[in-house]
Protein backbone atom coordinates (compact mmCIF):
# COMPACT_ATOMS: atom_id res chain seq x y z
CA UNK A 1 0.00 0.00 0.00
CA UNK A 2 2.80 2.45 0.88
CA UNK A 3 4.67 1.56 -2.31
CA UNK A 4 1.58 2.19 -4.47
CA UNK A 5 1.10 5.61 -2.85
CA UNK A 6 4.74 6.55 -3.51
CA UNK A 7 4.31 5.75 -7.22
CA UNK A 8 1.04 7.62 -7.63
CA UNK A 9 2.15 10.81 -5.85
CA UNK A 10 4.78 11.88 -8.47
CA UNK A 11 2.22 11.31 -11.23
CA UNK A 12 -0.28 13.60 -9.51
CA UNK A 13 2.38 16.29 -9.02
CA UNK A 14 3.30 16.13 -12.70
CA UNK A 15 -0.33 16.48 -13.74
CA UNK A 16 -0.79 19.51 -11.47
CA UNK A 17 2.33 21.16 -12.87
CA UNK A 18 1.20 20.56 -16.44
CA UNK A 19 -2.22 22.10 -15.76
CA UNK A 20 -0.61 25.40 -14.71
CA UNK A 21 1.32 25.77 -17.94
CA UNK A 22 -0.07 27.45 -21.07
CA UNK A 23 -1.62 25.03 -23.54
CA UNK A 24 0.25 25.13 -26.86
CA UNK A 25 -0.95 23.41 -30.03
CA UNK A 26 0.69 24.27 -33.34
CA UNK A 27 0.16 27.96 -33.98
CA UNK A 28 -2.00 28.45 -30.88
CA UNK A 29 -1.23 29.15 -27.21
CA UNK A 30 -3.99 29.32 -24.61
CA UNK A 31 -3.69 30.44 -20.98
CA UNK A 32 -5.96 31.62 -18.17
CA UNK A 33 -4.60 33.87 -15.42
CA UNK A 34 -6.27 34.76 -12.12
CA UNK A 35 -7.75 38.27 -12.25
CA UNK A 36 -10.64 39.61 -10.23
CA UNK A 37 -12.82 42.62 -11.19
CA UNK A 38 -11.04 45.88 -10.40
CA UNK A 39 -7.64 44.44 -11.33
CA UNK A 40 -5.17 45.29 -14.05
CA UNK A 41 -4.17 43.45 -17.23
CA UNK A 42 -0.80 44.25 -18.83
CA UNK A 43 0.46 42.98 -22.18
CA UNK A 44 3.76 43.92 -23.82
CA UNK A 45 4.78 42.42 -27.16
CA UNK A 46 7.23 43.21 -29.98
CA UNK A 47 4.54 42.37 -32.54
CA UNK A 48 0.95 41.32 -32.99
CA UNK A 49 -2.57 42.65 -33.02
CA UNK A 50 -4.57 42.62 -29.78
CA UNK A 51 -8.30 42.39 -29.11
CA UNK A 52 -9.66 42.66 -25.56
CA UNK A 53 -13.29 42.17 -24.53
CA UNK A 54 -14.83 42.81 -21.14
CA UNK A 55 -16.72 39.91 -19.59
CA UNK A 56 -18.87 39.20 -16.54
CA UNK A 57 -16.62 36.28 -15.52
CA UNK A 58 -13.38 36.58 -13.48
CA UNK A 59 -9.98 35.67 -14.86
CA UNK A 60 -7.94 36.77 -17.87
CA UNK A 61 -8.26 34.29 -20.72
CA UNK A 62 -5.59 34.69 -23.40
CA UNK A 63 -5.46 32.97 -26.79
CA UNK A 64 -2.44 33.59 -29.04
CA UNK A 65 -2.57 32.52 -32.68
CA UNK A 66 -0.12 32.79 -35.56
CA UNK A 67 -0.33 32.37 -39.31
CA UNK A 68 2.98 30.50 -39.49
CA UNK A 69 3.05 27.34 -37.41
CA UNK A 70 4.45 27.16 -33.90
CA UNK A 71 4.48 30.71 -32.51
CA UNK A 72 6.52 29.58 -29.48
CA UNK A 73 9.48 28.82 -31.76
CA UNK A 74 9.79 32.52 -32.63
CA UNK A 75 8.64 34.19 -29.40
CA UNK A 76 9.10 33.60 -25.72
CA UNK A 77 6.03 34.08 -23.51
CA UNK A 78 5.96 34.86 -19.81
CA UNK A 79 2.60 34.66 -18.01
CA UNK A 80 2.53 36.16 -14.52
CA UNK A 81 -0.07 36.40 -11.78
CA UNK A 82 0.24 38.89 -8.95
CA UNK A 83 -2.32 40.27 -6.55
CA UNK A 84 -4.64 42.38 -8.68
CA UNK A 85 -2.43 42.09 -11.79
CA UNK A 86 -2.26 39.64 -14.70
CA UNK A 87 0.73 40.20 -16.98
CA UNK A 88 1.84 38.81 -20.34
CA UNK A 89 5.33 39.63 -21.62
CA UNK A 90 6.51 38.52 -25.05
CA UNK A 91 10.07 38.57 -26.37
CA UNK A 92 11.36 37.79 -29.82
CA UNK A 93 13.72 34.80 -29.86
CA UNK A 94 15.28 35.57 -33.23
CA UNK A 95 16.80 38.93 -34.06
CA UNK A 96 18.51 40.50 -37.07
CA UNK A 97 17.98 39.22 -40.60
CA UNK A 98 16.90 35.73 -39.47
CA UNK A 99 14.21 37.20 -37.24
CA UNK A 100 12.96 39.43 -40.06
CA UNK A 101 12.80 36.51 -42.51
CA UNK A 102 10.79 34.42 -40.05
CA UNK A 103 8.43 37.14 -38.86
CA UNK A 104 4.75 36.24 -38.87
CA UNK A 105 1.37 37.66 -38.10
CA UNK A 106 0.44 37.09 -34.45
CA UNK A 107 -2.87 37.86 -32.75
CA UNK A 108 -3.85 38.05 -29.08
CA UNK A 109 -7.48 37.47 -28.18
CA UNK A 110 -8.09 38.38 -24.54
CA UNK A 111 -11.14 38.26 -22.30
CA UNK A 112 -11.03 40.03 -18.92
CA UNK A 113 -13.57 41.16 -16.30
CA UNK A 114 -15.42 44.26 -17.50
CA UNK A 115 -14.08 46.31 -14.57
CA UNK A 116 -10.40 45.94 -15.54
CA UNK A 117 -7.66 48.48 -16.16
CA UNK A 118 -5.76 47.81 -19.41
CA UNK A 119 -2.18 48.52 -20.40
CA UNK A 120 -1.48 47.17 -23.87
CA UNK A 121 1.71 47.84 -25.85
CA UNK A 122 2.69 46.30 -29.17
CA UNK A 123 5.30 47.40 -31.68
CA UNK A 124 3.10 46.56 -34.64
CA UNK A 125 -0.55 45.55 -34.96
CA UNK A 126 -4.13 46.68 -34.59
CA UNK A 127 -5.75 47.24 -31.19
CA UNK A 128 -9.42 46.49 -30.61
CA UNK A 129 -11.00 46.95 -27.15
CA UNK A 130 -14.66 46.74 -26.20
CA UNK A 131 -16.84 46.83 -23.08
CA UNK A 132 -14.01 47.65 -20.65
CA UNK A 133 -14.95 49.98 -17.77
CA UNK A 134 -11.45 50.54 -16.39
CA UNK A 135 -8.85 53.01 -17.65
CA UNK A 136 -7.28 52.07 -20.97
CA UNK A 137 -3.73 52.63 -22.17
CA UNK A 138 -3.19 51.34 -25.70
CA UNK A 139 -0.04 51.94 -27.72
CA UNK A 140 0.94 50.46 -31.08
CA UNK A 141 3.80 51.36 -33.39
CA UNK A 142 1.71 50.63 -36.46
CA UNK A 143 -1.97 49.79 -36.85
CA UNK A 144 -5.49 51.13 -36.31
CA UNK A 145 -7.06 51.43 -32.87
CA UNK A 146 -10.74 50.78 -32.16
CA UNK A 147 -12.21 51.24 -28.67
CA UNK A 148 -15.92 50.76 -28.02
CA UNK A 149 -17.94 51.44 -24.84
CA UNK A 150 -14.92 52.81 -22.95
CA UNK A 151 -15.90 53.30 -19.32
CA UNK A 152 -12.73 55.02 -18.04
CA UNK A 153 -9.91 57.27 -19.14
CA UNK A 154 -8.54 56.49 -22.59
CA UNK A 155 -4.91 57.03 -23.59
CA UNK A 156 -4.48 55.64 -27.10
CA UNK A 157 -1.65 56.23 -29.53
CA UNK A 158 -0.60 54.76 -32.86
CA UNK A 159 2.31 55.77 -35.04
CA UNK A 160 0.38 54.85 -38.18
CA UNK A 161 -3.33 54.18 -38.51
CA UNK A 162 -6.78 55.54 -37.83
CA UNK A 163 -8.30 55.75 -34.35
CA UNK A 164 -11.97 55.21 -33.47
CA UNK A 165 -13.03 55.70 -29.84
CA UNK A 166 -16.53 55.56 -28.41
CA UNK A 167 -16.96 56.48 -24.74
CA UNK A 168 -19.66 54.89 -22.60
CA UNK A 169 -22.63 56.91 -21.42
CA UNK A 170 -21.72 59.24 -18.54
CA UNK A 171 -17.97 58.84 -19.01
CA UNK A 172 -16.23 62.13 -18.09
CA UNK A 173 -12.73 60.72 -17.49
CA UNK A 174 -11.06 62.26 -20.57
CA UNK A 175 -7.71 61.10 -21.92
CA UNK A 176 -5.41 61.54 -24.90
CA UNK A 177 -6.06 60.11 -28.37
CA UNK A 178 -3.30 60.47 -30.93
CA UNK A 179 -2.05 59.21 -34.28
CA UNK A 180 0.94 60.31 -36.29
CA UNK A 181 -0.69 59.33 -39.56
CA UNK A 182 -4.44 58.81 -39.89
CA UNK A 183 -7.88 60.13 -39.07
CA UNK A 184 -9.55 60.15 -35.65
CA UNK A 185 -13.22 59.69 -34.81
CA UNK A 186 -14.39 60.19 -31.21
CA UNK A 187 -17.92 59.75 -29.84
CA UNK A 188 -18.78 61.11 -26.39
CA UNK A 189 -21.89 61.44 -24.26
CA UNK A 190 -23.31 64.97 -24.79
CA UNK A 191 -24.30 64.92 -21.09
CA UNK A 192 -20.69 64.35 -19.94
CA UNK A 193 -18.53 67.07 -18.39
CA UNK A 194 -15.27 67.45 -20.30
CA UNK A 195 -12.77 69.97 -21.56
CA UNK A 196 -11.90 69.11 -25.16
CA UNK A 197 -8.93 70.14 -27.27
CA UNK A 198 -8.50 68.87 -30.83
CA UNK A 199 -5.67 69.65 -33.24
CA UNK A 200 -4.54 68.42 -36.65
CA UNK A 201 -1.48 69.35 -38.67
CA UNK A 202 -3.01 68.29 -41.99
CA UNK A 203 -6.76 67.91 -42.23
CA UNK A 204 -9.97 69.41 -40.90
CA UNK A 205 -11.91 69.18 -37.64
CA UNK A 206 -15.64 68.47 -37.67
CA UNK A 207 -17.58 68.82 -34.40
CA UNK A 208 -21.25 67.94 -33.84
CA UNK A 209 -21.53 68.07 -30.04
CA UNK A 210 -22.61 71.17 -28.06
CA UNK A 211 -19.46 72.87 -26.77
CA UNK A 212 -19.53 75.99 -24.59
CA UNK A 213 -16.73 78.58 -24.57
CA UNK A 214 -15.85 77.24 -28.01
CA UNK A 215 -12.66 78.55 -29.54
CA UNK A 216 -11.91 77.66 -33.15
CA UNK A 217 -8.54 79.21 -33.87
CA UNK A 218 -8.63 77.61 -37.31
CA UNK A 219 -10.04 74.57 -39.12
CA UNK A 220 -7.12 72.71 -37.59
CA UNK A 221 -7.62 73.61 -33.92
CA UNK A 222 -10.60 73.46 -31.55
CA UNK A 223 -10.91 74.13 -27.83
CA UNK A 224 -14.17 73.98 -25.90
CA UNK A 225 -16.09 72.85 -22.83
CA UNK A 226 -18.71 70.12 -22.78
CA UNK A 227 -21.24 70.54 -19.98
CA UNK A 228 -19.52 71.98 -16.91
CA UNK A 229 -16.07 71.11 -18.24
CA UNK A 230 -13.68 68.93 -16.28
CA UNK A 231 -11.06 66.36 -17.25
CA UNK A 232 -9.21 67.16 -20.47
CA UNK A 233 -9.78 65.08 -23.58
CA UNK A 234 -6.95 65.79 -26.02
CA UNK A 235 -7.24 64.66 -29.64
CA UNK A 236 -4.37 65.06 -32.08
CA UNK A 237 -3.34 63.79 -35.50
CA UNK A 238 -0.29 64.83 -37.44
CA UNK A 239 -1.88 63.84 -40.73
CA UNK A 240 -5.63 63.36 -41.00
CA UNK A 241 -9.08 64.66 -40.16
CA UNK A 242 -10.88 64.66 -36.79
CA UNK A 243 -14.58 64.00 -36.20
CA UNK A 244 -16.17 64.59 -32.77
CA UNK A 245 -19.75 63.36 -32.45
CA UNK A 246 -22.33 62.22 -29.85
CA UNK A 247 -22.68 58.56 -28.92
Amino acid sequence: MTRRFSLVTPVILLLLAASSRPTATGGRIEKTLALEPGGRFVLSSPAGSVSVTGSSTPGAHIVVTSDKGDVSSRYGFRFEEQKGIARVTVQRKLTGLLGWLRKSSMHFKVMVPTDTELEIRTRGGALDFKAVKGDILGNTSGGPITIAQAGGRVDARTSRGSVLVSFAQGNSRGGRIETAEGSIQVAVDPAANLSIEATTNAGAITNSIPLAALTEKSRKQLLGRLGKGGEMLTIHTSGGSILIEPI
